[in-house]
């Protein structure tokens, strides 16, 4: 598949709440079933089955891997890592640049809610843990393992914290893990707007990330 076709598919999808969804939790996950894959979205394997070859069909999902269980075949869903990794940075932020108003729209929106899914997963695991568990989970908390972060910041700090992002995002591209099971979601929302009150959007305009 060819640089331009790979961003269009990737857009197309991410740009699509359950799609991300389904990107999330393999992201997350590595193997799926269509039912289990329903289970946490929140939706029936129907509605899921067309999505997930939709999926299958644009590359962006392998499968299925049928597996034999006792008496029936389930069949794993898993990411296909390698559009994610041959994706040109250059020319995937150029690409949301051009994007229209409403396209940027969709594409924060589905983001946001389909990473509020994943860290309920996570929430989830971590309460359902085995109670042997609990010292290990203190354990990598005290030991700063565990990264939780929240707060408010200035206009200068917040872009400061921009270009201190933008150097992680460079090292995590030039040194892809295919292992890698740690987590991270990096997430900045400016305060410039009230995206409840349009009226008051504020006239000043954001920093421009080159």
């Amino acid at each position: 598949m060819e640089q331009n076709q790979r961003i269009e598919t990737l857009l197309s999808a991410i740009s699509n709440r359950t799609k991300l969804s389904i990107i999330t939790l393999l992201v997350r996950r590595k193997r799926m079933t269509v039912t289990q894959m329903s289970k946490l979205i929140g939706t029936t394997r129907s509605n899921l089955y067309q999505t997930v070859g939709d999926l299958v069909s644009s590359g962006i999902i392998n499968g299925p891997e049928a597996v034999v269980n006792r008496n029936y075949v389930e069949k794993y869903y898993t990411l296909n890592e390698s559009l994610f990794q041959e994706l040109d940075s250059e020319v995937w932020s150029r690409r949301l640049q051009s994007l229209s108003e409403d396209q940027s729209r969709e594409i924060v929106v589905s983001f946001l809610l389909s990473q509020s899914m994943n860290l309920q997963i996570i929430a989830q695991e971590i309460q359902m843990s085995p109670e042997k568990a609990s010292p290990r989970i203190k354990e990598l908390l005290m030991g700063d393992r565990i990264l939780m972060s929240y707060g408010r910041i200035s206009d200068a700090t917040y872009n400061r914290f921009l270009d201190h992002e933008k150097d992680l995002i460079k090292i995590f591209q030039k040194n892809p893990d295919d292992d890698g099971d740690n987590t991270y979601v990096i997430l900045g929302i400016p305060g410039l707007i009230d995206f409840r009150e349009p009226e008051k959007f504020s006239r000043s305009k954001p920093k421009r990330r080159e």
